[in-house]
């Protein structure tokens, strides 16, 4: 899987990419390749494919969850394992 991209070939000026939109779009699809796309020279904007979104999306609301669990630990908000059985069986 590839999705970083490659400067060489994966950098195009924005009028460019309005010229050739399904090219690069299809492109980006089929070869899971992230594209930037420059404004004056410089990036303005970065296209990858829906499911390296939809990677981005979950590894970032599982960080998320990591660190709401982690601050909830240091303020002492915990429960037992006893605990934790006791409420999940009371669920079902």
């Amino acid at each position: 899987m590839r999705n970083e991209p490659d400067l060489a070939n994966d950098l195009v000026p924005v009028g460019q990419f309005k010229s050739e939109a399904a090219s690069w779009l299809r492109r980006v699809s089929e070869e899971n390749r992230s594209i930037v796309i420059t404004q004056n020279g410089r990036a303005a904007a970065v296209v990858i494919s829906p499911q390296e979104f939809d990677r981005m999306k979950y590894r970032n609301q599982l960080i998320e969850s990591i660190a709401r669990g982690m601050a909830e630990a240091d303020r002492g908000e915990t429960i037992s394992t006893s605990e934790l059985k006791r409420q999940l069986s009371t669920r079902r």
